[in-house]
């Protein structure tokens, strides 16, 4: 028993690849950041009416974490709402339109019936009276292209008031502060009653299904496109020296050659929850391995792209003058 706890002990606390075929790069000390955090900012100024987690808490994106008080951005959203069907009513009234169009055809009857009366019996009728009756139907005439105009002109205003209806609904949702992703809540910066202006944090979150691992690596020994792409095994010591690995892949390979003629390189790696908890957080130093000869699949169709080789490119001919 002791000799098989021995050998147990041994496994959990002895770094390594797991997988030890083909060539293998080591990056030591490597270093394990969140791959997203944020200082969650107010975006109105006012009082904080509610505090709707504590610290340690896990949100998912577009959690309400507090709530800023939107009363009187109520009150406005209410009243643009109020105004918009008023607009509305007005836009969608066909009355002026409708006596418009009957005046016209009253007036132009009229017009017809003593233009008639003179056919049949000349002079019966003033030319001044037809006159006037002329003037008339041209007046209802225009009458009905003004009502029509009109009509346009509520219904663009019923569409003035849906977008100051929709900007009312926009501030009372900027008084809410949500979380900009899944993670987890590790400080609240403002409280209950406290005031806030737009900008200031209220949460700190972080994101712990992924994070991403920085270290340098040698530029004399590896080339930047030897790396991107490839599968990476990070060994991280917890407490008690225990060792924990975490599969990820390289996602970026910084080309500017540093002191030492080393470039940074960073890695992708997942997460993952024991005991409800998630394992690994930010700050831990770590032994990554880079398996340079498997290619992850997003790699793998990089490389299928055509691409000029530069030993087959013909030099740049220098044209003399």
């Amino acid at each position: 028993m002791i000799t098989g706890a021995l050998i147990l002990l041994a496994a959990a606390t002895v770094a390594g690849p797991v997988e030890s075929n083909g060539r293998i790069a080591h990056v030591h000390p490597a270093h394990v950041f969140y791959l997203d955090e944020a200082l969650v900012p107010a975006e109105q100024t006012g009082p904080i009416v509610s505090i709707a987690v504590k610290i340690g808490d896990h949100v998912k994106v577009g959690q309400m974490l507090a709530r800023i008080d939107d009363e009187q951005l109520r009150r406005a959203k209410t009243a643009a709402e109020l105004e918009r069907e008023v607009a509305l009513e007005k836009a969608s009234d066909n009355i002026e339109i409708e006596y418009s169009i009957a005046s016209h055809a009253l007036a132009e009857s009229e017009l017809r019936h003593d233009i008639q009366i003179n056919v049949n019996s000349p002079g019966a009728v003033a030319l001044s009276e037809i006159d006037r009756k002329e003037l008339a139907e041209h007046r209802m005439r225009l009458q009905i292209e003004r009502s029509r105009r009109d009509k346009r002109i509520a219904e663009k205003n019923a569409r003035i008031h849906d977008a100051t209806v929709a900007a009312a609904a926009h501030a009372v949702q900027r008084c809410l502060v949500e979380a900009p992703f899944t993670g987890r809540v590790v400080d609240i910066l403002r409280h209950q009653s406290e005031w806030v202006d737009a900008g200031q944090g209220v949460m700190h979150v972080v994101r712990l299904d992924k994070l991403h691992v920085d270290g340098l690596l040698d530029a004399s020994e590896y080339d930047p496109h030897e790396l991107e792409g490839r599968r990476v095994q990070v060994d991280v010591r917890l407490a008690r020296e225990q060792i924990e690995s975490f599969i990820g892949e390289v996602v970026f390979v910084n080309p500017q050659i540093q002191a030492g003629n080393k470039y940074r390189i960073r890695a992708e790696i997942q997460n993952r929850i024991v005991r409800g908890r998630w394992l690994l957080g930010a700050g831990h130093s770590a032994d990554m391995y880079i398996f340079l000869d498997v290619i992850n699949a997003r790699q793998n169709e990089r490389l299928k792209e055509p691409r000029t080789n530069r030993h087959d490119v013909e030099p740049t001919r220098h044209l003399s003058r």
